[in-house]
């Protein structure tokens, strides 16, 4: 086999893009990374930020966050979704604002680490806001410290973001079913078809529904063990199998236009010699999709609180904003699919080593131990 001069250039330039991480200079396609995230590639494995690189002074799910994101190379990040009263969305990881704002009613901040009545009028749901409330809101941050940064509607983050960050995918985490559509109008109103993505509970839609509420949209359909019960009960009952049931309707989204992958939420994880496999109630109908070279993602938590004198709790803040909350307390007992004993999905590497592309808070580690097992020799591909 012969090259020309011009071929042997061609190919040693491509050949240095595969082995270089790619640079700062060199920004990914947002349209790449989505067909990137539809594929089974072991040496493009996709890390997306969860609500974005937020730190000390820069809070979550904001243009800041993203900001540092684009910094360090990352080329994804995840922005929770939430609905005000009089429908508009807004970025937000709580279904309250009390953590992440500097909401109040009688002078005193939220604090995580009480439980009042006092305490909670400081942190209302979101659900239960206006519009024109949020926006007197400025943000706290990881801290609980309250920054200069203004609550941002999340159509207005989006225009940021397309203006100022073109080269990050977003992808949207929707909470409720009635978000959906809002979310697709805003992507359409902005031109973003290319930049973002939806996700949500399979339990919203059925396939045949899907279209109407995303427009035909990118979107990414979660399962979590919650739901196998009733999907087994309540679709395709013609299959006598619940196994078959819940793979028969999953299956069912990959004729939807706009499906990307399939978020799993196996909790339970084991390594055998260099391999990983899942176990608990979500294991057959994993390995059924792996079958038919099904991309899968899943979520890696990262803990957010640490043991203090002061505070000595360590864990998760709760969905209300309160500390703290631990894994295990979510385990989920199933009527037909067993039980998970366990949470491994804080192992990030067992979750790089599993799963076809990972959602994390500590994406830029995650990246970096990405490349170090091998999962980016093709991230030139996502530049172009």
């Amino acid at each position: 086999m012969s090259f020309s001069i011009g071929r042997t250039a061609a190919f040693v330039a491509a050949l240095s893009l595969a082995l270089t991480p790619v640079s700062a200079t060199e920004p990914y396609q947002p349209g790449a990374v989505i067909a990137a995230l539809k594929k089974v590639n072991h040496r493009l494995k996709i890390v997306t930020s969860h609500r974005g690189a937020y730190t000390d002074w820069c809070p979550e799910n904001t243009e800041c966050a993203i900001n540092r994101a684009a910094q360090n190379n990352i080329e994804a990040v995840e922005i929770d979704v939430k609905e005000t009263k009089d429908g508009v969305l807004w970025p937000s990881h709580d279904i309250t604002i009390g953590r992440g704002t500097n909401y109040t009613v009688n002078g005193q901040l939220f604090d995580p680490f009480k439980r009042s009545a006092q305490n909670s009028a400081n942190n209302p749901y979101i659900s239960s806001m206006t519009s024109t409330e949020m926006f007197k809101l400025k943000l706290r941050d990881m801290s609980g410290r309250v920054t200069h940064v203004p609550a941002t509607q999340l159509f207005d983050l989006l225009l940021n973001t397309r203006n100022n960050h073109p080269n990050i995918l977003v992808i949207l985490d929707i909470k409720y079913a009635s978000s959906v559509q809002k979310a697709a109008l805003a992507i359409k109103a902005l031109h973003m078809q290319n930049q973002v993505i939806m996700k949500f509970s399979m339990d919203f839609f059925t396939p045949l529904e899907v279209t109407r509420h995303t427009l035909g949209y990118p979107f990414v359909p979660t399962l979590y063990s919650g739901s196998l019960d009733r999907i087994a009960e309540t679709r395709h009952l013609n299959l006598r199998s619940y196994y078959d049931r819940v793979f028969s309707y999953v299956a069912d989204y990959r004729t939807v236009p706009g499906l990307v992958y399939y978020e799993l939420g196996n909790k339970m994880f084991y390594q055998e010699g260099s391999s990983v496999g899942v176990q608990g109630p979500m294991q057959n109908l994993t390995q059924r999709l792996r079958q038919v070279n099904a991309p899968i993602g899943n979520f890696n938590p990262v803990i957010e609180h640490h043991a203090t004198a002061q505070h000595p709790y360590t864990g998760f803040y709760h969905t209300d904003g309160q500390c703290c909350t631990r894994l295990i307390d979510f385990l989920t007992v199933t009527k037909h699919f067993g039980r998970e004993t366990r949470d491994d999905r804080p192992n990030l590497e067992w979750q790089l080593k599993y799963n076809d592309n990972v959602i994390t808070d500590n994406a830029i580690d995650g990246r970096s131990l990405a490349h170090r097992l091998g999962f980016r020799q093709d991230e030139y591909t996502l530049v172009r």
